[in-house]
């Protein structure tokens, strides 16, 4: 008797669960939804200091600041996770960094990188990002530009 209560209350709160999160959730995670241009921690797209991030449909996406190209790769959607592999140059974090010390000598250089992105909080134009790199953990809140 004890155990069809339990099993009753929690079906009933699985239930109730599900429908709160479909109440919630206005988007949908899939190739389509992340085409476009998103800003980084801003709402204002035209914000020369924002970091603005192009998810393009064949497959590219650059990492753009101030009308400069800071990073350029390709992206693929893996179940819930973005994942990106980039090639950037030390060089152009120059002036993003204070302390980061004089990166004219990398100026020929790049690197390759992988990054993932796992995000959550999806809304229609917007969405909360955890971003992996390596050991490092960064999150952010991406928002759609143009809508």
């Amino acid at each position: 008797m004890i155990f069809r209560k339990a099993t009753l209350i929690a079906t009933v709160l699985l239930v109730g669960l599900g429908f709160s999160m479909q109440a919630t959730d206005a988007a949908e995670l899939n190739d389509g939804y992340l085409l476009g241009t998103w800003v980084v921690d801003s709402t204002d797209c035209t914000d020369q200091t924002a970091e603005l991030v192009i998810f393009r449909d064949n497959g590219a996406v650059e990492s753009v600041r101030a009308g400069k190209l800071e990073a350029a790769g390709f992206w693929m959607l893996d179940g819930d996770v973005v994942k990106a592999h980039l090639i950037a140059s030390p060089a152009f974090f120059h002036d993003a960094k204070e302390g980061f010390g004089d990166l004219a000598t990398f100026a020929d250089g790049f690197s390759a990188f992988p990054i993932r992105v796992i995000p959550l909080n999806l809304e229609d134009n917007k969405f909360d990002g955890v971003g992996l790199l390596e050991d490092q953990v960064a999150v952010g809140v991406f928002q759609r530009c143009g809508s």
